[in-house]
Order: structure tokens, then C-alpha cells, then sequence
């Protein structure tokens, strides 16, 4: 009950009320009750319950408030600067009228029956205006689907701009009414990759669609099937049925696109609407959870959006206080964006909104937009338990602004106490380093490199002194044999037999063969 106002200022308190009779204010939402002579307004919500008991005289109407008794009750009303200001518990008031009074509280539970319906929270309803007709040439788009659903099923309607409004409407069905001065955000996004081309609006009061209180209401068209039929998948690339399939697919597409464009400039200039239809940045998305399944995130100009899927995810860019990404490693594929709204009322939402599973190659993409938007981002490799830290800032709000540095006193320090604990793995036990004594001539030792020091460095921490010497000696060895072999001669070669002149020497006139072989 800290928001709830019955009348705003005196201007809007209804004219005509008889003095000391009991009055409803349905448009209100207020029982006016004459104390005094002077009509008291009482919201409905405060009402607790009512009821009337006749007697001789005529009816008495009873009628118990809502008071703070408990701690819980308490933080439901505002803070009192008069500690002697005293709540009202119940309230009697007589009439010879008893058939007035027995209306009067028919009126009263329907009226707050109609209010529970309407209202998110605790006097956080304000009252809407009726939706006004156009007068001129109709702005519309046909054959449209609607979410959340209404009715069985997906129904086909056609959504229109009227004077202060959008109206959506199907036979048989309840039409759906969005004022403009109730419009947060409004996106169009058109059809690229995909095959649904949608108008999405994001709500500042929660209104009734299909029996429930939805903020977010999207009208949208498909191109073609979206569901991929088995019997298609065994055809060529090339056939020429499915090529003429897909250029007509794409035409479709480039229509829908063009009307739902159109459609949106002519409601921002025929009419005065007070917004400006927003578009997400495609080439700035990155993939994500919003709430159960991988979407495309994207940013737009004034919030960051995600509305494939359904539910919706809509994001305001003015409410964000500040980001802080989990899970940040080289050695993960992903990491979590946490994101903290501002304070509604001097107090942060129990629970922040979180895009998880986002792939770590988006890192510098987010980073950069953000970057662009100056919101102010920490990053850490652990996971915080937020429903904890989500408690200290609400204790006291201001102490946790001006004494504890905010979220910087929070997030930044666990930042470096993530840096202080790799900073001290990393670290060297000084016990299991060895220190060399120093010598006299250390500069001398220092000077000459041999390779037997080369040798010994590539040998492994755990031997002793004497298999060092050992592998020394084998090392000296071996290179002594090798420089013996490259100094030799290389191998003789065999000469041909020179055969002898006609009528040499020898007993058939041929003269001996000889080997020579040179001396080494």
C-alpha cells in the first residue's frame, strides 16, 4: 500500500455525492464514508471485508480495514512520521436505508474483485481510459496471431490503431486493448534468417488477456511453413520445384516485412501515439538463455530483447545498474551474464535477470556494445550466490552507497580475491627451490659454460652427484669416439687390372694382374 492513492488532487473527487450517505467511486476505486459531515475516501484495497445486519431500526454496514498487526503487515504500509497517527480497524455506520446499504456493499465486492484482477501489486493499478474509434482511414494488419494465446489454440485476428490505442480482434473472441500511454517499449522485427516477422509490445501496467495479467503482448506472422516436412528431405538441391518454392518463400517475406514497416510509420505519423517503434541490431547479437532454450539476444535502442520464443524477454537499458559476467575462463565455451536493475522504491529485486550459456567467443562483442551503451561491467571466474548478496544492498540502501562502495565494495573485491588465490597457486614454494652456496670464485664459475654443464642441466632434479659424474664420463666418451671417427681416412678405392702389352711377360703373353692398395 505504498503507492496507493485514491485521489491524486482535489480536481478529480466526485461532484454530486449527498451529504452524510455512504458513496462508490467505481472509476476510483474508493468507498467514500461521511465523517463529520465530510465524505473520507477509502481505497477498496484496504478494505478487508464487509458486511451488513438489519434490525428494527433499519441496517447497520460494518466494515473491517486492513491494519498493520503483524511485522509482515507492517512493511505493507508506509512509514508513519506521527508516531501518535492511529490506523482505523473497523468502522460502523447506520441507515434506515437497509436496500441501500445491501447495494452498497454488492458494489463494494465487485469493485474489488475488478481491482484484484487488474492490479500486479498492492495498489499499483491506475485506472484506464476507453479506447476511442478512429476517425479517417483505418490503420490495420490481417491475419495476424497473437501471444499469449487466446482461446484454443492460434486464432487469426487483425490488429488496428485506433485514437488513443491498438486494438486486437477476432470473431468470437474478447478484443484485446493496448493504450498508447501504456506502451513501454514497442519493437518490430522484421524476418531475416528466420520466417517470423512480429510487432511486440512491453507494457508499464500489466492488463488482461485470455483470463490472465501479461505485460508483454506480440502479434506476429509466419513466411510459409516453419515446421520442416520429412518427405522434402530426400530431394535434390536442384530441383526446380524447390527452387521456385524458396523464391516464392522470400518474396513473402520481403512483403511482410514492407507492410509491418509501413503499418509502424503510419502510426507513428497519423497518430500521437508519444513513442517511437524500436528495432533490434542483428549484427550485435549473441546467443543465450533467457528462460529455457538457446535465443538470439539482441540489442536494441532502449532495451535488449529476445522474441522468438515465448515467453518474451524484454530488458529496459535505463534500468540497468550494473553487469557482472560469471564463469570467465579460457579452459569454459561459455560464461553468465548477471545483470542488476536499479532500486524500485529504495529497494533491489530479490533475484537479478541472468542470460546464461552464452558462448565465450560473444565476450568481445558484448563488451564492446556495452561499452558503447557506458554501463559499468565486473567479471569474475565463480558463481555468486546472489540471493544472498541481493540482501546486504536492501538493509540499508544508503549506508551500502556511501560507506560499503556500493556494488564495487561487492563485486570488485571478489574480483581480486579470485586474482590473490591464481597469484598464490602460481607461486613457487620457496622450501623446494635449491640455493647455491656462494663460493669464493663465483665470478670465475660464472664465466666459463662447458658442454658437460649444458648436459647436466637436462638431467632431472632427482639424481645424485655420482650418476651425474657417471653420465658425465659416458658423455665424454662417446663424443671422444665420434671426433676419432670423422678424423680417418676414408676407405681405399680398388683399382681396375691393367692388362699387359702383346708379348710382355708372362707364359701366354698376357701379363699379371696387380692390386694396389695405398698406404694409410
Amino acid at each position: 500500500f505504498t503507492s496507493l492513492t485514491a485521489y491524486r488532487d482535489p480536481d478529480a473527487f466526485p461532484a454530486g455525492v449527498r451529504r452524510n450517505r455512504v458513496a462508490l467511486d467505481k472509476d476510483n476505486f474508493s468507498l467514500l464514508i461521511p465523517i463529520h459531515g465530510w465524505h473520507v475516501p477509502f481505497h477498496v484495497a484496504v478494505i478487508k471485508n464487509v458486511a451488513t445486519t438489519e434490525d428494527a431500526d433499519g441496517a447497520v454496514m460494518r466494515v473491517n480495514f486492513v491494519t498493520p498487526e503483524t511485522p509482515a503487515q507492517e512493511k505493507m504500509f508506509p512509514p508513519l512520521e506521527d508516531p501518535s497517527v492511529m490506523f482505523a480497524k473497523e468502522i460502523s455506520l447506520r441507515s434506515r436505508d437497509s436496500k441501500h446499504l445491501q447495494l452498497i456493499v454488492k458494489n463494494i465486492r465487485e469493485c474489488q474483485k475488478k481491482y484484484k484482477d487488474h492490479s500486479t501489486t498492492p495498489g499499483g493499478f491506475t485506472p484506464s481510459a476507453p479506447l476511442q474509434p478512429r476517425r479517417g482511414p483505418q490503420i490495420q494488419m490481417t491475419n495476424l496471431f497473437i501471444r499469449p494465446v487466446v482461446g484454443r489454440g492460434r486464432i487469426l485476428g487483425a490488429l488496428s490503431a485506433q485514437q488513443n490505442g491498438f486494438r486486437w480482434f477476432s470473431q468470437g473472441q474478447p478484443p484485446v486493448e493496448i493504450l498508447f500511454t501504456n506502451v513501454k517499449h514497442a519493437i518490430v522485427q522484421i524476418a531475416q534468417a528466420d520466417n517470423i516477422v512480429l510487432l511486440h509490445f512491453s507494457l508499464k501496467q500489466p492488463i488482461m488477456v485470455a483470463k490472465k495479467r501479461t505485460a508483454d503482448i506480440q502479434f506476429y506472422k509466419e513466411v510459409g511453413t516453419v515446421v520442416e516436412e520429412l518427405e522434402k528431405r530426400n530431394k535434390r538441391s536442384m530441383d526446380p520445384d524447390e527452387i521456385l518454392d524458396e523464391a516464392e518463400e522470400e518474396r513473402q517475406k520481403q512483403a511482410l516485412n514492407v507492410t509491418f514497416e509501413d503499418f509502424c510509420k503510419k502510426v507513428e505519423s497519423a497518430t500521437d501515439c508519444g513513442f517511437k517503434f524500436d528495432a533490434p541490431f542483428r549484427e550485435l547479437s549473441w546467443q543465450g538463455v533467457t528462460h529455457r532454450s538457446i535465443v538470439e539476444v539482441s540489442p536494441c535502442r532502449d532495451c535488449v530483447v529476445a522474441l522468438h520464443e515465448w515467453p518474451g524477454f524484454v530488458l529496459s537499458i535505463p534500468e540497468i545498474e550494473v553487469v557482472y559476467f560469471e564463469r570467465v575462463d579460457f579452459s569454459l565455451k561459455s560464461f553468465d551474464m548477471v545483470i542488476v536493475k536499479k532500486p524500485v522504491a529504495g529497494k533491489y529485486e530479490a533475484k537479478p535477470v541472468m542470460i546464461t550459456g552464452i558462448p565465450s567467443t560473444h565476450m568481445v562483442k558484448v563488451k564492446e556494445w556495452m561499452a558503447e551503451m557506458e554501463l559499468v561491467w565486473y567479471e569474475g571466474k565463480d558463481s555468486l550466490n546472489w540471493n544472498l548478496l541481493m540482501k546486504e544492498p536492501n538493509k540499508d540502501l544508503r549506508k551500502f552507497c556511501l560507506e560499503d562502495r556500493g556494488w564495487d565494495g561487492i563485486l570488485n573485491d571478489e574480483t581480486e580475491d579470485q586474482e590473490q588465490e591464481e597469484d598464490e597457486e602460481d607461486a613457487v614454494d620457496p622450501d623446494s627451490v635449491y640455493e647455491e652456496s656462494d663460493d669464493t670464485d663465483t665470478s670465475d664459475d660464472e664465466s666459463v659454460e662447458s658442454e658437460d654443464d649444458s648436459s647436466a642441466e637436462e638431467v632431472s632434479s632427482g639424481e645424485d652427484w655420482d650418476a651425474l659424474e657417471r653420465k658425465a664420463d659416458r658423455a665424454d666418451r662417446e663424443d671422444a669416439k665420434r671426433r676419432a671417427q670423422q678424423t680417418e681416412a676414408p676407405p681405399a678405392k680398388r683399382q681396375r687390372p691393367q692388362r699387359a702389352k702383346p708379348g710382355g711377360g708372362g707364359s701366354h703373353g698376357v701379363a699379371a694382374a696387380e692390386w694396389v692398395v695405398p698406404r694409410v
